[in-house]
């Protein structure tokens, strides 16, 4: 585990990939916002995904921008393995 850590490259990498992984915090990457509540919206057509899947479908979007939403669970069980 050391070692990995020492050279920063995953022993499996995809083709083409060889250069040394570059460490950053994801909210150098992205902007990172806090979830919004669906529970006041109506149903409908737009799917809402939540850490186990599909949840239900509403009639209205939370945002105006595309973006991708990481359920709170995630951050959880990262804290499990460290």
């Amino acid at each position: 585990m050391q070692d990995k850590v020492q050279k920063m490259s995953p022993e499996i990498r995809f083709k083409g990939y060889t250069d040394a992984w570059v460490l950053r915090k994801l909210g150098d990457i992205i902007n990172v916002n806090s979830g919004r509540d669906y529970k006041h919206l109506n149903k409908g057509d737009i799917p809402v995904y939540g850490t186990g899947g599909y949840m239900l479908s509403v009639d209205k979007f939370l945002s105006d921008k595309n973006a991708v939403g990481i359920g709170r669970k995630v951050l959880s069980i990262e804290l499990l393995y460290r």
